[in-house]
């Protein structure tokens, strides 16, 4: 997988920084302050079709957000990821998927990217504007020598039924993700339910030992059939 070259529009700007050699140890305050400021300079770079936020308050796992390029087949959809920084980030690439169902040569069924600057190709002078701007230019310009969906490769040169199948799969991902996000409210009210239900009844016990020693539990137990 060739690196996003400058040429394309929507790839990522080139870089006058040179890559830092990795330090002997981590250290995640650092990390952490480097990631802060990516955050801020893609909120402030402008609309360029790309977005990302850390989840809750992990600043180490964001969700980002990647809108298809004009004149491609996925112009009009809007794509989540999920990033995912190691520790040793700027110096080890950031693990990136597609939470999205995404229909592409180079995206596997569960959305994992096979692009170079993930791998091998990864430098330290790169940060998550690059990822996302990359991967943005990788939907309309994928390389069918090497795809993950071998499927995905063959049907682009049938621009029409490609565009079908990515509408299609997108669709069910979509519905998929909003099924999910139902289950998962579901399952935290269920446990806030279940969390109070344990502290009212942690309350009682302590307090049936509290009343026990000074020999009123037995006439509550009585008067109230417990």
């Amino acid at each position: 997988m060739e690196v996003r070259n400058e040429e394309n529009a929507s790839a990522a700007p080139a870089f006058s920084k040179q890559p830092r050699p990795a330090p002997a140890s981590v250290d995640s305050a650092a990390v952490s302050q480097r990631l802060q400021k990516e955050l801020m300079s893609l909120m402030m770079s402008g609309n360029l079709g790309v977005s990302a936020f850390p989840e809750s308050e992990n600043i180490f796992s964001w969700i980002g957000t990647i809108d298809g390029g004009k004149g491609t087949p996925y112009e009009g959809l809007s794509y989540k990821l999920s990033l995912r920084f190691p520790l040793e980030y700027p110096f080890k690439p950031p693990k990136v998927k597609f939470e999205t169902s995404c229909f592409h040569p180079n995206v596997d069924q569960f959305g994992n990217i096979c692009l170079d600057i993930l791998q091998d190709m990864w430098s330290s002078a790169y940060d998550c504007r690059t990822v996302l701007l990359s991967i943005q230019s990788l939907l309309g310009e994928p390389n069918n020598d090497s795809p993950l969906n071998s499927y995905a490769a063959t049907l682009w040169s049938n621009q029409e039924d490609y565009k079908r199948m990515v509408n299609k799969q997108y669709m069910e991902g979509v519905e998929q993700l909003e099924r999910l996000d139902d289950n998962l409210e579901a399952s935290a009210w269920i446990a806030k339910v279940f969390h109070a239900c344990f502290k009212l009844s942690a309350h009682f016990e302590w307090m049936k030992l509290d009343l026990s020693k000074h020999g009123d539990w037995d006439l509550i137990r009585e008067n109230y059939h417990l």
